[in-house]
């Protein structure tokens, strides 16, 4: 039989091992943050602009999987051009908002590339705003 010192050393040891791992996992060098501190960066540089809607259709699945693919076209501001993209709802926080054909939405765009957009509701949540 073991001694109590014993059974109370082997659950430090676990609780130590256990917590390293979660801390490796999500702590502050983990890969999600290094990713969040990238996309944070990247989105610094980003310009806002007001986009209209242009055109609704959905992405061709039935259930979990069905979202709406939203066409919008807004003025990129240094060349003052009319620039189209496409995104989908549910990955840029659209799907609850049911946006219809002609509505105006705020977007952020990579002035050095205006093709990288990002919907105003995952900029703010990116950057705490």
């Amino acid at each position: 039989m073991q001694s109590k010192g014993a059974k109370i050393g082997f659950i430090v040891l676990v609780l130590l091992v256990f917590g390293g791992a979660v801390f490796f996992m999500y702590g502050p060098n983990s890969h999600n943050a290094k990713q969040k501190a990238e996309t944070k960066e990247r989105l610094k540089n980003y310009v806002r602009a007001e986009a209209e809607i242009i055109t609704t259709e959905s992405n061709g699945r039935i259930g979990k999987g069905a979202d709406v693919i939203y066409t919008v076209q807004f003025m990129v501001e240094n060349t003052q051009s009319l620039k189209t993209a496409n995104f989908g709802g549910r990955e840029d926080g659209w799907s609850d908002n049911n946006y219809k054909k002609g509505d105006k939405v705020v977007l952020y765009y990579d002035p050095e590339n205006p093709n990288l957009i990002e919907s105003e509701i995952k900029y703010k949540e990116v950057l705490n705003y």
